[in-house]
This record gives C-alpha cells, sequence and structure tokens, in this order.
C-alpha cells in the first residue's frame, strides 16, 4: 500500500501544473487584449478578443476592425466566447460584421447561442464591429480568424431535413456566379454511399435512415483543379427532448412533409416563477374535425393527457401560455396522408407581473384559456435609455361593461397613477400606445366572477426623437397615439443593407396641416442632408410608399408652437435596389418610387414561393414611358427560367392585372432606356397552394395560371376558414371557364360543409360581381376542368366579417348571413360602421330581398344616423336598391331583425367614405327614389373643431375608437 502522503504530493503536483497553465492563458488573453485595444486592421489570423477580456468590457465603446486574407482567400471568423449585455434585437452591446467596406454590419449578434458560430467573407476582406451602450457590461467575446482558400466550398447550411432526407446549400466565394461544378458526396461510417455534381450550391440528398450519423463533404472545381473538401455532420434526428423556453421547434423535415407513424414528446421549461409561452407560427398538418389523425398536442404537466389538440390551420397565430413553468409538447402522424408539418416559437414571461424589457409578447396568465379570478398583476415594462415604450394590443377579451370597473388592463405611463388608459373591450385590439419616457407600467386586475380569455400585447421600443434604425418594424411619433408635444424637431438616418433600398409605408398621419405643410410635417431626404425631397402633412398621405434611392434615407419631423395631433406611424422595411431573390411576399417597387426611376436600369428579381404553390403578383401602380408594345421602358413577368410565357406591360391600363405562375417561380424584368423616365411601379407578391390546400379568408384566389389558360383534367380543392364567430366571404371578380347552361364541362363549385356535394355552381360569366357568404366559419371551393376547351380561369376574393353584428370599417361590402341564400329565422345583428375622422360613411344598398309588406313589420334592415337621434331609415322593400345613405358623421349603425316566419335571400350593401367636405354631403345625406316614403332631415354638419385639449374622458371604454384613434361616444341604449 502506498503511503498517504503519496497522493497528496500527485494532487498538488497537478494542482501546479493547472494554475501554470491557467496563468499562460490569462497572460495570453491580456497580451491580446492589449495589443487589439479598440479597432485597427489585422490579418485572417490568430485570435480577436474584447478590450479587457475575459474581464468585463467598458461602456460606450465603438470599435472597428478591417480583416484582409491573401488574394484568392477569404476570411474566416469563429465565435468561440460571446457574453454580451442581450436583448431581442440586439439594441444594446453587440458584435457586428460586414463583408464589404461601408459602415454598414450584415451580421448582428448578442447571444451566447451564437457561440461557435462560422462566418466566411464573399471576398478577402471583412470588417467587425463592436459596440456597447451606457449601461451593462458583460466579459465581451473571443474569435478566431483565419484564411481559407476562395475556391473551398463554405457557409455550408442545412436548409430542410427529416428523417430520410436533407437540403443542403453553401457558397464558394470565388464563384458567386455560379459557373463552376460543386461535387457532393455522403459519407456512413467512413465509406461513401452516394455522390452528386452540381452547379447551383445546393443539394437535396434522399435516402438516408433515421438516427443515423453522415458526413456530406463537398468540393468545388476551381480553376482547373478541384478543392480541397468542406465537409458537415448530419444526423437524421430523434423525435422529442428537452427543451428551455426560447427560440424556435419545428416538425422533423419542416417545411417538407414530416413522415407517417410519429409519436413525439418536447417538454419545455422556464426559469421559476415563468411560466412558457407557446406562438404557432405555422401549421398545416392532416386536418378534419376533432384532428383524429395527425395532431399537435399540449399538456400543461408531466402526463401523457393532452389539454389543447390542434390540427387546423386557423390556429396559426394562437398563443398558449403554461400554469407553470412546465410544458409537454405533442406530435402525432398516422400511418396516411401527410403535410408540411409545424413551427412554434417558444419564450418565457414571469407569470403574475414582474420587470420586462420592452421586447416581444406578454398576455395574461393562462392565454388563451381563461385567466383565474382575483388576479392583480403589475408589470413595469422599460426601454434602452433614450427610448420609449410601445405596445400594441393583439387580442383582448375581458368582462366588459362600460367604464370597465370589473376586469380590465391598464397602462400608466409613470411610476405613478398619472396619463392613464383602461382597457376592457375588443374594440381597443390594435391600438398602439407609446410612452412619454423609457417606463411603462401595466397592470392587470379580475374581480371575484366572470373571466374570459385575457389579452395578448406586443411589447417594443424606439428611439424617442431622433437616432440610428435599421429599416424594419414600426417607427411613431413621440406619445403615439396621444398628440405629440410643441417645438419638437426629429431626424432618425434609417439604413437598409448593402444593395438593398429603405422602404417608407405611411399608416397613419395626423398632424396640424395646411395646404404647403408650413406648421408640422413628415418629411423624407434621400441623403445625409438637412434638405426634405417630401413633405407630408395631410391625411390623403395614408397608404403612401416610399422608396431610398439608395441604402440610406432620413425622416424628419417638425411641430410648431401651436397645435398639435396624434402624429404619425410609419412601417419600414428594405428590399434590393434592383435586381435579387424574393419571396413571395410583400411588396416590390421600382427604384426611388414614388419619385422617378433613372436611365438605363436593368434589373431582374428572382421571386420564389414554397414548393406546391404559385406565386400571385398584382400590379397596383404602373407609371412608365408608355407607347404601343413598350419599346422603351417596361416591366416583364416571366413565369420559368427559359424565358418562356411571358407579359410585358407599359400601360397604366394594366394596373389591376394579376399574373399566376405555373410553378413555384417567377422572374421579373425591369428596363428603362436613356430618355424620358417616370414614377414606376408598385406590385404585390404573394403565393397560394397550387391546386387545392387550407385558405385563410384573406386575399385572392386564382386558377392555377391565371390569366393564362388553366390546363385540361384538374380537379382542386380549397377549404377555407375565418376566425371563430365569423363567416367566409367570397368575390367573384373575373370568370372565363368553358360554359354551358348546366356548367358540366368546367366549373367552380361552393359547399358550406366538409362534404364533396357543392351546393352553388358556377361556369358563366354574368357570375362576375357576385358575392358568396358561408353559414359558418368554414367553406369549401371546387374547380373541375374536363378533358378539352379551357379558358383563363378565376380570380376570386376572399375575406371574413362577423357573422351576425360587430365593428366595421367604412369599406367592402357587408352582406346579410348566407347572402345570396336564403338568412335564417329569428336574427337580431347589429353592425357599427366608422369612417375616418373628418368623413362620412356612405351606403349603397346593391341587392334587398327580404320579408317585405307595406310597413316593414317582420324582416327589416335599419340606418341609425348617430347614437344621440332617432334619425333613422328602415327598409325591406326591394325598390330600395341603388338606394344611397349618407351619415351625418363618421359613424352609422345597421341593424338587421328576421322573425319566426318567412326568409328572402337578404341584402348586400356597399360600405365607404367621402371628405366631409364634399358637395355631395353637403346638399342631402340619403339619394333616393322620390316615391320612398322616409322620415329622412336635413340637418347641417360643420367640420370637427380642432383640438389640442387632452381630453380624459376620450380614454374611457365607452367610447368607441375609429381607425385615426378619435373617438366617438355611444349612449347605452339607442331608441327605435
Amino acid at each position: 500500500m502506498k503511503p498517504k502522503g503519496h497522493r497528496e504530493s500527485r494532487f498538488h503536483g497537478s494542482m501546479q501544473g493547472f494554475l501554470r497553465l491557467l496563468l499562460i492563458q490569462i497572460t495570453v488573453f491580456f497580451a491580446a487584449s492589449s495589443a487589439q485595444s479598440c479597432g485597427g486592421n489585422l490579418l485572417a489570423e490568430g485570435w480577436l478578443v474584447s478590450p479587457g477580456f475575459p474581464f468585463s468590457y467598458e461602456n460606450n465603446m465603438d470599435c472597428v476592425w478591417d480583416v484582409r486574407a491573401p488574394d484568392g482567400h477569404v476570411v474566416v471568423l469563429t465565435v468561440v466566447n460571446l457574453e454580451l449585455e442581450a436583448s431581442y434585437n440586439c439594441t444594446n452591446d453587440w458584435l457586428g460584421v460586414a463583408y464589404t467596406n461601408p459602415m454598414q454590419r450584415e451580421i448582428t449578434m448578442c447571444h451566447s447561442q451564437n457561440t461557435g458560430r462560422i462566418l466566411t467573407s464573399s471576398s478577402n476582406f471583412m470588417r467587425i464591429f463592436f459596440h456597447t451602450d451606457g449601461s451593462v457590461t458583460q466579459r465581451g467575446f473571443n474569435i478566431t480568424l483565419s484564411a481559407q482558400d476562395g475556391c473551398v466550398p463554405a457557409q455550408l447550411k442545412v436548409v430542410s431535413y427529416n428523417v430520410t432526407s436533407v437540403t443542403l446549400n453553401w457558397i464558394v466565394p470565388n464563384d458567386l456566379n455560379n459557373t463552376h461544378l460543386s461535387f457532393v458526396s455522403l459519407f456512413s461510417s467512413g465509406k461513401e454511399i452516394q455522390n452528386h455534381t452540381t452547379m447551383y450550391k445546393e443539394q437535396r440528398i434522399t435516402g438516408l435512415s433515421p438516427f443515423t450519423k453522415y458526413n456530406v463533404s463537398i468540393s468545388s472545381l476551381c480553376n482547373g483543379f478541384e478543392s480541397i473538401p468542406a465537409s458537415i455532420d448530419i444526423d437524421t434526428e430523434s423525435c422529442g427532448g428537452n427543451l428551455w423556453a426560447e427560440g424556435s421547434l419545428v416538425s422533423p423535415g419542416f417545411p417538407f412533409s414530416y413522415e407517417n407513424n410519429m409519436d413525439c414528446v418536447w417538454d419545455v421549461r422556464a426559469p421559476v416563477g415563468h411560466v412558457v409561452v407557446l406562438t404557432v407560427v405555422n401549421l398545416e398538418l392532416e386536418d378534419p374535425n376533432n384532428c383524429p389523425w395527425d395532431w399537435l398536442g399540449v399538456a400543461y404537466t408531466n402526463t401523457t393527457q393532452r389539454e389543447i389538440t390542434m390540427c387546423q390551420p386557423q390556429n396559426i397565430g394562437r398563443i398558449i401560455t403554461s400554469s407553470s413553468n412546465f410544458m409537454r409538447i405533442f406530435f402525432h402522424s398516422d400511418m396516411s396522408v401527410t403535410g408540411r408539418g409545424f413551427e412554434i416559437r417558444l419564450s418565457s414571461q414571469e407569470s403574475c407581473g414582474g420587470n420586462l424589457l420592452a421586447e416581444g409578447w406578454l398576455v395574461s396568465p393562462g392565454f388563451p384559456f381563461s385567466y383565474e379570478n382575483n388576479m392583480d398583476c403589475v408589470w413595469d415594462v422599460r426601454a434602452p435609455d433614450g427610448h420609449f415604450v410601445m405596445l400594441t394590443v393583439v387580442n383582448l377579451d375581458l368582462e366588459d361593461p362600460n367604464n370597465c370597473p370589473y376586469d380590465w388592463l391598464r397602462v400608466v405611463y409613470t411610476n405613478t397613477m398619472q396619463r392613464e388608459i383602461t382597457m376592457c373591450q375588443p374594440h381597443n385590439i390594435g391600438q398602439i400606445i407609446t410612452s412619454s419616457s423609457n417606463f411603462m407600467r401595466i397592470y392587470f386586475h379580475s374581480d371575484v366572477s366572470v373571466t374570459r380569455r385575457g389579452f395578448n400585447i406586443r411589447l417594443s421600443s424606439q428611439e424617442s426623437c431622433g437616432g440610428n434604425l435599421l429599416a424594419e418594424g414600426s417607427l411613431v411619433s413621440p406619445g403615439f397615439p396621444f398628440f405629440y408635444q410643441n417645438n419638437m424637431d426629429c431626424v432618425w438616418d434609417v439604413r437598409a443593407p448593402d444593395g438593398h433600398v429603405a422602404v417608407l409605408t405611411v399608416v397613419n398621419l395626423e398632424l396640424e396641416n395646411s395646404y404647403n405643410c408650413l406648421w408640422d410635417w413628415l418629411g423624407v431626404a434621400y441623403t445625409n442632408t438637412t434638405q426634405r425631397e417630401i413633405t407630408m402633412c395631410q391625411p390623403h398621405n395614408i397608404g403612401r410608399i416610399i422608396t431610398s434611392s439608395s441604402n440610406f434615407m432620413r425622416i424628419f419631423f417638425h411641430s410648431d408652437v401651436s397645435v398639435t395631433g396624434r402624429g404619425f406611424e410609419i412601417r419600414l422595411s428594405s428590399q434590393e435596389s434592383c435586381g435579387g431573390n424574393l419571396l413571395a411576399e410583400g411588396w416590390l417597387v421600382s427604384p426611388g418610387f414614388p419619385l422617378s426611376y433613372e436611365n438605363n436600369m436593368d434589373c431582374v428579381w428572382n421571386v420564389r414561393a414554397p414548393v406546391g404553390h404559385v406565386v400571385m403578383l398584382t400590379v397596383l401602380n404602373l407609371d412608365l414611358e408608355d407607347p404601343n408594345n413598350c419599346p422603351y421602358d417596361w416591366l416583364r413577368v416571366v413565369y420559368t427560367n427559359r424565358i418562356q410565357r411571358e407579359i410585358t406591360m407599359c400601360q397604366p391600363q394594366n394596373t389591376g392585372q394579376i399574373i399566376t405562375s405555373n410553378s413555384n417561380f417567377m422572374q421579373i424584368f425591369f428596363h428603362s432606356d436613356g430618355s424620358v423616365t417616370r414614377r414606376g411601379f408598385k406590385i404585390r407578391l404573394s403565393s397560394q397552394e397550387s391546386c387545392g390546400g387550407n385558405l385563410l379568408a384573406q386575399g385572392w384566389l386564382l386558377s392555377p395560371g391565371f390569366p393564362f389558360n388553366y390546363a385540361n383534367s384538374m380537379d382542386c380543392v380549397w377549404d377555407v376558414r375565418a376566425p371563430d364567430r365569423h363567416v367566409v366571404v367570397l368575390t367573384v371578380e373575373n370568370m372565363d371557364l368553358e360554359h354551358n347552361y348546366y356548367c358540366s364541362y368546367d366549373w367552380l363549385g361552393v359547399a358550406y360543409t366538409n362534404t364533396t356535394q357543392r351546393e352553388i355552381t358556377m361556369c358563366q360569366p354574368q357570375n362576375i360581381g357576385r358575392i358568396i357568404t358561408s353559414t359558418s366559419n368554414f367553406m369549401r371551393i371546387f374547380f373541375h376542368s374536363d378533358v378539352s376547351v379551357t379558358g383563363q380561369g378565376f380570380n376570386i376574393t376572399l375575406s371574413s366579417q362577423e357573422s351576425c353584428g360587430g365593428f366595421l370599417l367604412a369599406e367592402g361590402w357587408l352582406v346579410s348571413p348566407g347572402f345570396p341564400l336564403s338568412y335564417e329565422n329569428n336574427m337580431d345583428c347589429v353592425w357599427d360602421v366608422n369612417a375616418p375622422d373628418g368623413h362620412i360613411v356612405v351606403l349603397t344598398v346593391e341587392n334587398l330581398d327580404l320579408e317585405h309588406p307595406y310597413n316593414c313589420p317582420y324582416d327589416w334592415l335599419r340606418v341609425v344616423y348617430t347614437n344621440t337621434q332617432q334619425q333613422e331609415i328602415t327598409m325591406c322593400q326591394p325598390q330600395n336598391t341603388g338606394r344611397i345613405i349618407t351619415s351625418y358623421s363618421n359613424f352609422i349603425r345597421i341593424f338587421f331583425h328576421s322573425d319566426v316566419s318567412v326568409t328572402g335571400r337578404g341584402f348586400k350593401i356597399r360600405l365607404s367614405s367621402q371628405d366631409i367636405g364634399s358637395s355631395a354631403y353637403d346638399e342631402h345625406n340619403d339619394t333616393s327614389s322620390p316615391s320612398l316614403a322616409t322620415d329622412d332631415v336635413r340637418h347641417d354638419v360643420s367640420p370637427f373643431p380642432h383640438t389640442n385639449v387632452f381630453d380624459e374622458q376620450l380614454l374611457e371604454p365607452v367610447a368607441h375608437t375609429t381607425r385615426s384613434g378619435h373617438v366617438l361616444k355611444r349612449p347605452d341604449k339607442v331608441n327605435l
């Protein structure tokens, strides 16, 4: 036996060696820190650490390092350690990387999950930024720099995967034009089992075995030689596991189809004192009623009994909160049909009250299930210094009588009960509230009785008056939706990524306005200057889209010494400046729109939709040099890569045209010659499933290939869903099918239930303009073509409305439930319609088919002009068709009543608004046949007073908020 001291001497010897090694490492780090204090020029070799690492960096640092590799090589950056003050969008402290010289970072990092990340430049240059703000600091960063042959594939990335296939993409820095071949080899246990050759830097590999480790090796043919290979490990995934409540969770294989016979269980945990918040981002499963086959389930305890089961697309956007810091997620698929699967976002929040940063979501405990009685929660929300808090109400479902005496959500701007807003009613949904400092306090109270689903609000921040912004998210005037202050001068500099332009969309604008905007105004400049190129102050600018001429835009806001208004809300985004790769979503405008584009432009955009979908393009504005045949300036749409099936446009009559591709790819060309220029174009991009699928009741649905002819022998079925307590509204915009009297060849059909039996069949052009409403929140649409003649197809719009009553804007259509089929007996519906401030509501009766004796005692449509006077019109007879009714203010109330017996087809009315000062409004409030016996009364209406007085009564929930945020008082009862 060895003596006792022997073990101790070995231990002390080991400790001395360890301490010596630790001292050497610390010395190396300190040497690196002092040598690389804050910025400079570096070769792509060795280490780069934050100043002071591994101790805390200092506040208010801005460092820039330029890193270069030898010619023909690229810079490779590996993140070894990253510990910064983290925020949702890295607004406080961050490490940034750019691949080109300008001061525009392309990658921004602040979260520890970036540890291990490898970045490769596209040339022999890389710029590294490091920024810290004025408050919290951490240990900083430690990165390695190296050089790599530019012919070696880089940025290997898994695009999608499941248990039997994987799709990879990569770049070859010296071959950004995709002219060189790449060789892809798949290895298992050291043996090559597949090889592929491609030019497109993307490869899908199939035939993998579940739960197996693979290695993929990729090399390129560069300068006549095969490069050194790069590799990536692939582990065909298991199914389930333990997760923290952060980041995303997707079904195996997403966005490709999942496998049959899957049973996955994930256990998700949040920190103690927090709850798990699950948000459904995408959901596409086999989805009959009751979800018997494939489903996504949620349980709040460690059990096999799920409490929530989902399989249908109307769950997209749903938010679920746990009752503790634990949540269990189940995923099951049966042996037959599969879909794309699911994508959910996981996060956490304090269970009832606490301290929050102004980022992410806040929901009531238990949302979307009912909150509990006797709750009193207080959240303190803070934004960074020099910023204010922005709160957006996304959902609000509380016990909601007038004045909110029972359950309520209250927002207070300061630590004291001053300047507060109390909400409990659904018309507060969509409201945006901004604090007057970087602090906001949120209260939630429930009493001892009735409970509901609760609330869902979004928290964010923006600089209070001026600053530097990225071209993303929203920007609002200080204090919005309350009045801004006098004597303000704010300047925001907005930047988009290199090769992109900034896009500004005006969502709300309510300033003191004059003809030439002398007093208060919102201005835009395209360069670093004090000279604005666009000035706005009037509400007709709402909806205006402005694009910069570079990746920079400057925004000005000025208020004078007197009258103020609610201010502005604008949305910021970016797009590639002249050509590039786009997803089929959002907007695309010509460079500089709405100002003139430049001469001699040639732009090409490649647009892609998800697999199994087609691209839809809608022309919203088109103003080009436009002689016949478009020889000079033109916009061209091509359906395939081979310049086939193209449309060329340059004339304004193309505005409103909708074009669909015949695959998931579309190419858009824009050309201008050397002379005349105009404002350019604005188009909307979207996608739809190519032939059948699940849709929400919004947007457009077109026949495959529209406006070109559809194919023969098609049978498509779309299931359309509206939100709960809503109905689906279908409007036929265009229809060109092979047609006969009985529609026995090609036809468009509609069913109201989950059935193969259609209730409405259409094939003839006289159906254009027809409106069909479902009897529930579900509608099924069929499209059939036979083996012979085809036509252009169809174009229909889908929307939803509350099934019987609700809140509406003065735009679009309102139809009786079930129209054009008969409405039901014993209905009592009330719709409140609002127009913008300074406008009146215009109602046009397009169809009216009710039970109609002389005095309308049974079924009737009634219009009430105001909340305080008995100024009403009651209609039931068909001669009211074509009648136009205008309100006295920006509010109108519509009642619909049916009794216990006879019914008819119902009604269809068009809602719109017009400026309060128009001549039509001043002359009379009802344009109708003189034979109609009504009690119409003419009243003079003066414009609404412009006031700068803050009225606390405007905050009472008894009031109804219009689209512009102003409030109309509503009485407890309207006597009819």
